[in-house]
């Protein structure tokens, strides 16, 4: 549409009329223009008219899109509805929606939600091969704690985390101290050593098999021990290995390690001392008949104090006594002066002090007579 219309601008509108050959007049215009106006007519108006009609039908289209667009947002709108009450219904438009908040949203992004309007996500993100926070075992089994947050995929598209392997031995209990030293789990090495079987002689004395804490690779196996004949064990006690037993029945005496006389036995094998009368070895005792006994043999006496006797006097005479003497020095010699008891079972010794003797040796038994039951040394 024309933009530049111009008015006729004069003093005074003149007309001049002209007769016509038929009686009539014909106006002219004899005005003087300053400027000459634009002509407007019916061409002018249709071109107006078309124009005004293009442009409400744009606005009328325009209107519809605006609608179509205020509707698309949540908010109905009619396509007639004014500028207005459009206007109004933008108002209500609400930018975002929903009820994410920044920490439900990965770091480096930005959301909208019910607010309507722009935040920034706080959710921290880790890469995969991150260490866990810690970890634990329960009935379903081993599990990490991982911390909040977005964790990122591999190349495999896989997220994992993990935990060093010194907090899941702990985790799981694993402790070396009950693993064989040929294993090593979670680069814990087992401290149990291997051992092989072992075979037990019996001895007269406690023995230990070495095995506590220690796998054994085959069988302790403990020899078998017979029972002993019953003529070695004492009348009255009976003798026991395992779930079998013998009852003894012997009623003599054995001699001990420190006997050089007893009940019969010559274990050092007395034999006459030169210039005494030799005792009578009966079964069970020796026998002095005379007022002077004497006997003989080897043996050491280096390390004991005493020697010991068994006695039983049946007759003595003033300055009765036991004598020991080394044969090899036979100034040399220690004894015992007996005292006045008759018929009567007892123990006297004779105190070796000083007296270092460590080969052949003398007993003399003088001014009594009697038996002797058991010779010893302590």
């Amino acid at each position: 549409m024309k933009t530049d219309w111009k008015d006729d601008i004069f003093t005074q509108r003149k007309i001049r009329l002209t007769e016509n050959s038929d009686g009539t007049v014909t106006p002219e215009d004899a005005t003087e223009y300053t400027q000459r106006g634009d002509s407007f007519g019916a061409k002018e108006l249709n071109e107006i008219g078309t124009e005004i009609n293009e442009v409400k039908k744009s606005v009328s289209d325009g209107k519809a899109l605006v609608a179509a667009a205020i509707t698309a947002k949540r908010v109905a709108t009619a396509a007639t509805a004014t500028f207005k009450e459009m206007a109004e219904n933008i108002k209500k438009i609400v930018l975002g929606s929903g009820n994410a908040q920044p920490a439900d949203v990965r770091k480096g992004k930005t959301f909208t939600n019910d607010e309507g309007i722009e935040k920034a996500g706080t959710m921290p993100e880790y890469i995969s091969g991150t260490k866990g926070i810690s970890c634990g075992l329960n009935d379903s089994g081993l599990f990490y704690y991982i911390g909040p947050g977005y964790w990122i995929q591999d190349g495999s598209g896989k997220s994992w985390v993990y935990m060093s392997r010194d907090d899941v031995a702990a985790a799981i209990g694993l402790n070396p101290d009950y693993m064989l030293d040929s294993i090593n789990v979670l680069g814990k090495q087992g401290k149990i050593q291997s051992m092989a079987g072992v075979t037990i002689t019996p001895q007269t004395y406690a023995q230990t098999v070495w095995s506590a804490w220690k796998r054994m690779t085959g069988n302790v196996e403990i020899a078998a021990a017979s029972l002993p004949p019953a003529n070695v064990i004492k009348r009255g006690y009976r003798y026991w290995i395992g779930g079998s037993y013998v009852d003894g029945t012997f009623e003599g005496y054995v001699p001990m390690p420190t006997d050089l006389y007893v009940r019969g036995n010559n274990i050092v094998g007395f034999s006459k001392y030169e210039g005494y009368d030799l005792p009578n070895f009966d079964s069970g005792q020796l026998t002095f008949v005379t007022n002077y006994g004497g006997m003989q043999a080897p043996f050491d006496f280096t390390g004991y104090a005493r020697v010991n006797f068994e006695i039983h006097k049946t007759a003595k005479q003033a300055n009765s006594y036991i004598s020991i003497r080394d044969l090899n020095n036979k100034v040399v010699y220690a004894k015992v002066v007996l005292d006045n008891t008759l018929n009567v079972t007892q123990t006297v010794s004779i105190a070796l002090n000083t007296l270092a003797i460590n080969s052949f040796f003398g007993f003399e038994f003088a001014s009594w007579r009697g038996a002797v039951y058991r010779i010893w040394a302590s």
